[in-house]
């Protein structure tokens, strides 16, 4: 008899499929087993397809375990297969080990390797003993018992774009930071502190980066914080004197969006040294920021607010159990999660708990969402707020296909009893603890939201993406927030853009396996997210996330839809009838300014 198992020889399943035959044989046979009955296998699929196909008689696979619940993969697998079943169970202890290079620090560790299902076992050890790790998923645990020599060596070899011998001789870099958060001494870029043994996972991450950076160009990397709101001041008269006392600066999307706008910053595309297309660097900001052949921000590893600010959808687990609905997840996997699914959950289910006949902070909601609904719902469902007109002009999209969307949601949900718009009903901050508190179904917010709620939320959540208008759309689509989102640029007056170039790609290049992977894998993956599958939506989330131009460059658009989100009577075609004119103006407006700018 040959059982298939995900190889190689040592691995969980190698060892239940021993059991297996050896049950099999029964106790007497003491024959010692040929290796050809225990079929090792790459990855899962492949298991499966070869019970299926007759080449083996059966297959030992994990179906589930005690910390993370079904193996999502193999129970689907197992449902999708023709004429497959189960025929017998053994519980296995499974007890992990983590290999790695005698005499290293846990703390020192830069990648651990696994299979998906394992690094989330592990993930509290990880988290706590190995803070700086980057989690690679891999096809086998087993299989990387040995480390990929070939991956290790380039890492080793550090950034291959800088040229040989290049160092600074100890020399300040000074990177302006001005964002929208509470401490003065914290930022994306650089965290001064000396210590921060047992601090903050994602400050050691940002330190530790920065320092690999200094070490790597023999550079001291220095920041000033700044109010968000005094960043085009200190620009401007930068500009005016001809020099500032900074090489870059981090800030608010659409504060950086302003600045271009403006002329103070420098066009990134004249940067010989600076590799936009990097894999360190957002394609997608790239393609969103780039007008009239210039970019001047840009965004990608080196800052992670631009993450936090992705919106998304959250449901309480609790009260779709109370209320018998079926958990969203495999309508998002099946492309099935659409306005109309969407619909069929919010609809009609308010609830007057205190039976006073009006709906406030005391009662239950089936969706809560800021103003700006209907942008973050018609992002979602593939619509772009400008269009390329004849004459290739940028001009508002007044297409037929965006104005029915818009006017299909806005009678779907605006004037719904069981949505709450914040700011119409409750305020925003009452508006606002309606699903922490078990009051709403759902909720629209910002992948941020959900760090905070591991600690507010009473009951458990899920993540979803906004959902699809309809399943013949091809994916989903996830806007970024403008307001919160952060973007690194370089002054017009910088002067040695050389210098700057090396220094954020550099930055850029130590960020993935450093601040990418605290944030992301750490923070939001394994202590945020509160199942197995909202990682899995969330990682989908991220890989369909969308900047808006017309919103970070703030040519009206958004206010419109904000507006409209908290109008009595919404009326689309109306509102934007009245309005394209001045908007169309401030669309070319601008982009004369950035055509004129250096």
């Amino acid at each position: 008899m040959k059982i298939a198992y995900l190889g190689p020889e040592g691995s969980y399943s190698h060892l239940a499929a021993e059991i297996f035959l050896k049950e099999t044989k029964g106790a007497d046979d003491k024959a010692p087993f040929e290796r050809d009955e225990c079929i090792p296998f790459r990855n899962f699929p492949e298991v499966f397809a070869a019970v299926e196909s007759g080449r083996v008689a059966a297959a030992a696979v994990p179906i589930e375990n005690s910390l993370q619940g079904g193996v999502l993969q193999n129970l689907d697998l197992l449902q999708c297969a023709d004429g497959l079943y189960a025929v017998r169970e053994h519980v296995l202890k499974i007890d992990h080990r983590l290999i790695y290079r005698t005499g290293t620090p846990f703390r020192e560790i830069g990648r651990v390797y696994s299979h998906r299902q394992a690094l989330d076992q592990c993930a509290a050890f990880l988290s706590r003993e190995t803070p700086f790790a980057a989690l690679k998923e891999t096809e086998s645990t087993a299989g990387n018992a040995v480390t990929n020599q070939e991956t290790e060596t380039e890492t080793e070899a550090g950034p291959t774009f800088l040229p040989d011998g290049l160092k600074y001789d100890g020399e300040k870099y000074s990177i302006l930071y001005a964002q929208n958060v509470t401490s003065m001494e914290e930022n994306e870029i650089t965290y001064p502190f000396a210590d921060l043994d047992g601090g903050d996972i994602i400050s050691e991450s940002v330190y530790n980066r920065t320092r690999l950076a200094e070490e790597k160009l023999g550079i001291s990397v220095v920041s000033e914080h700044i109010p968000y709101d005094q960043i085009n001041t200190v620009l401007t008269n930068g500009l005016m004197v001809g020099s500032c006392d900074f090489e870059a600066l981090c800030g608010r999307l659409s504060d950086m969006a302003s600045s271009s706008v403006m002329g103070t910053l420098y066009d990134a595309k004249k940067i010989e040294t600076l590799d936009l297309t990097h894999s360190w660097w957002d394609q997608s900001v790239n393609d969103g920021m780039t007008l009239a052949g210039k970019q001047y921000i840009f965004s990608g590893d080196i800052n992670y607010y631009d993450d936090y600010a992705i919106t998304c959808m959250v449901f309480n687990k609790r009260l779709f159990e109370d209320r018998q609905i079926e958990e969203p997840y495999q309508l998002v996997k099946d492309g099935k999660w659409t306005l109309d699914a969407f619909s069929s959950i919010v609809n009609d289910s308010a609830i007057d708990v205190n039976g006073d006949g009006e709906m406030d902070e005391n009662d239950s909601y089936g969706h809560v969402a800021n103003c700006a609904l209907l942008a973050y719902m018609l992002t979602g469902t593939g619509e772009i707020f400008t269009r390329i007109d004849d004459s290739s002009n940028r001009v508002l999209n007044m297409s037929e296909s965006i104005l029915s969307k818009a006017q299909k949601l806005a009678e779907r949900y605006l004037n719904n009893p069981s949505v709450c718009i914040e700011e119409r009903k409750l305020g925003y901050e009452k508006g606002d603890l309606l699903f922490p508190q078990g009051k709403s179904l759902m909720a629209s917010i910002l992948v941020g939201n959900i760090v905070g709620y591991r600690s507010q939320c009473e009951d458990d959540f899920g993540v979803i993406p906004f959902p699809k208008y309809d399943e013949a759309q091809s994916g989903y689509h996830s806007l970024v927030n403008h307001m919160w989102a952060s973007a690194v640029a370089v002054p017009a007056v910088c002067a040695d853009t050389n210098k700057v170039g090396y220094v954020l790609d550099t930055l850029g290049y130590y960020s993935p396996d450093t601040v990418t992977n605290a944030v992301i894998e750490k923070n939001i993956y394994t202590r945020s997210a509160r199942d197995e599958e909202s990682s899995e939506m969330l990682r989908m989330i991220f890989a369909s996330k969308v900047f808006e131009t017309s919103i970070v460059y703030n040519w009206g658009i958004y206010g419109k839809w904000c507006d409209l989100g908290l109008a009595e009577t919404p009326d689309i075609v109306s509102t934007f009838t009245a309005s394209e004119k001045s908007i169309n103006k401030t669309i070319a407006d601008c982009m004369q300014s950035i055509t004129e700018n250096p």
